[in-house]
């Protein structure tokens, strides 16, 4: 099926060139043709950049800034021996939306994934994943608490997963000093 030509700009040849003023005749506004296509295109470009900021602002993985919009899953990466794998890919993923999130282990096997959350997902399975091992835990906060961290740790090492909620709270302040 052959396709028709169109020129760079977008638009099609509309035949024989004719100067604006015989193709847009405003009765009352002669001699303002100018003017009225200055406004008309600073209008459109507000619009659209009205548009974009909203667009940029409206995304959902921005919330994650605020202390009950996340959930943190944290832990450490380590080898059978103990010692710590960096680089190694940690990934969790929300089952009810199948939305995945990843982070990489740092020099000492450290990890931080941080998971768009709301309120009525407590209680959401999350699969986390590190190299063979994989666990499902669920999410677990007070939802009436706006001002505490929201997460859980948990540790990989062997090519095993645990849980390990009871320490995600110093987990969290002694990674949030260095």
């Amino acid at each position: 099926m052959a396709r028709a030509r169109v020129p760079r700009s977008g638009l099609r040849p509309a035949g024989p060139q004719r100067e604006a003023s015989e193709v847009l005749r405003l009765p009352g506004h002669e001699g303002r043709l100018p003017e009225l296509l200055g406004l008309l295109v600073s209008a459109n470009w507000l619009a659209a950049s009205v548009l974009v900021a909203a667009l940029l602002l409206a995304s959902p993985g921005e919330a994650t800034h605020e202390v009950d919009h996340r959930y943190l899953v944290l832990g450490y990466v380590r080898d059978g021996a103990g010692r710590p794998l960096p680089r190694l890919p940690v990934r969790v993923v929300r089952e009810k939306t199948g939305l995945a999130y990843q982070a990489e282990s740092d020099a000492e096997g450290f990890y931080l994934v941080v998971v768009h959350f709301h309120d009525e997902d407590l209680g959401d399975s999350l699969l986390v994943t590190a190299g063979p091992a994989t666990i499902r835990v669920r999410a677990s906060f007070e939802p009436r608490d706006a001002k505490t961290h929201r997460g859980t740790r948990i540790d990989f090492s062997g090519g095993r997963a645990w849980e390990r909620r009871e320490d995600f709270v110093w987990t969290l302040r002694e990674n949030l000093k260095q």
